[in-house]
Order: structure tokens, then C-alpha cells, then sequence
């Protein structure tokens, strides 16, 4: 049984995830006390309340993992749209955005290092750390520093035996739009990737042998060029 930590579990990508991984040791993450409580007693979960973007909640949570971590998946993110006017965006959710893609990726890597030796570690990114969408000038700033992150330490990961992927998914069908308050229409969500394509993807990893690492891959849905 391996003991797996997912952030962002409690909605989307990450509840699909934990509901897949059930039989491993979950430590599931999230800021939604009520939806993270549910799911956690569900499937009989560790769970832990906090705002990854918060430097002293990140500090909780390292101070609460003790002992080997196998896999470390940061999912946990947050949806920004607008142009460069950032008419939509107040500074409060400039930083939360940030706080949440990068900070919080980069900080539980750093904090559970120690944990993680001879571990995994799968960054759930977007293909907005890939392309760059004018639109979308912050969300793709926020994912494509986490891809120079990851890029930047594979080298030293290597010497302690951790590995760590990359995953850059297109549009997935889920309510993250939506719970930004920003939904997207019906005929665009649908052309999205189905949850579970990306689950499978991380099963795939997860079957890896040990001794093989895919440092990052692309998934898209064909509807979606």
C-alpha cells in the first residue's frame, strides 16, 4: 500500500483521483472543509484542511506528514482569465492564482523533500505551461513556471532517487471554470478530455518500475485542435 498525498482533492481532477486510488493510504488536501470532510470519510482518508497558497498553512501540513511519502501529487490549482487590462481580477485573486499554481507546488515539494526520497512526485500542469494564450496571460505565467520548476530540479531529484512528471493537459471537462466563476460554454466543455482519461494517465505512472521516469507528457481530446 502506498502512501499517496493529493492536493486539491476535494472537487474535479483530485476527487476523481482519491476515488480511484481508494485502496492506498490517502492524505487528501483542500481549502473546502465541508466537501473535503465527505469525501475523506468516504473513503476512510486522512484528510487535512488548508490553503496551499498560505506560507503558514504549508507549514501545517509539513509538520503533519510524518514518515515516507510515496506519491505526491499536486493538483491543487486556480483559474484566471483576462487579458492584460486584468479587468476581471482584483490583486487578491492575482495572488491567490499564484499562490495557489506556483507557491503551493513548489513549497510542499520543498518542505517534504526529506519525505519523498525514493518517491514520485506528478505535477497535474496545463497546456498553458506549454502554449501561450494571450488571453490567459497570468494562468499561462503561473503554469509555465511550475514547468521551469519541475524542469530545474529533475537533475537533483534524480540523486535521491525521486522522480517527478509533468503532466500539461488540455481542457478538461470538470467544474474548475465554474467554481472560478468564470464557466465556459457547454459546447467547449464538451469538447473537453473526460476526468478519467487523465486518471489512467496517472495510473499509467504510477505502474512505472521504479528505475523509469517520464519527465512530462502532453494529453489532449482530438475534438479539441
Amino acid at each position: 500500500m502506498k502512501t499517496i498525498v493529493i492536493t486539491g482533492a476535494a472537487h474535479g481532477l483530485g476527487k476523481a483521483l482519491a476515488n480511484h486510488l481508494k485502496d492506498e493510504n490517502l492524505i487528501l488536501i483542500d481549502r473546502d472543509l465541508e466537501a473535503l470532510s465527505d469525501l475523506s470519510e468516504k473513503l476512510d482518508a486522512t484528510m487535512i484542511v488548508a490553503d496551499i497558497s498560505k506560507p503558514d498553512h504549508i507549514e501545517s501540513i509539513v509538520d503533519a506528514l510524518e514518515g515516507k511519502i510515496d506519491v505526491l501529487i499536486n493538483n491543487a490549482g486556480l483559474w484566471i482569465s483576462g487579458d492584460v487590462s486584468f479587468q476581471n481580477s482584483t490583486q487578491e485573486r492575482l495572488h491567490d492564482v499564484i499562490g495557489s499554481n506556483v507557491y503551493g507546488s513548489i513549497a510542499l515539494i520543498t518542505g517534504l523533500f526529506n519525505n519523498l526520497k525514493d518517491g514520485l512526485i506528478i505535477n497535474i500542469n496545463s497546456q498553458s505551461g506549454v502554449v501561450v494564450e494571450k488571453d490567459y496571460p497570468v494562468y499561462n505565467a503561473s503554469k509555465h513556471a511550475t514547468k521551469a520548476f519541475t524542469k530545474a530540479i529533475q537533475d537533483d531529484l534524480a540523486k535521491y532517487n525521486i522522480r517527478i512528471t509533468d503532466i500539461h493537459p488540455g481542457l478538461i471537462n470538470t467544474g474548475f471554470y465554474e467554481r472560478a466563476n468564470d464557466p465556459l460554454p457547454k459546447a467547449v466543455l464538451d469538447s473537453g478530455l473526460d476526468v478519467m482519461a487523465i486518471v489512467d494517465l496517472v495510473q499509467y505512472i504510477l505502474d512505472l518500475p521504479n528505475h523509469i521516469t517520464l519527465p512530462s507528457i502532453e494529453i489532449k481530446d482530438m475534438r479539441s485542435f
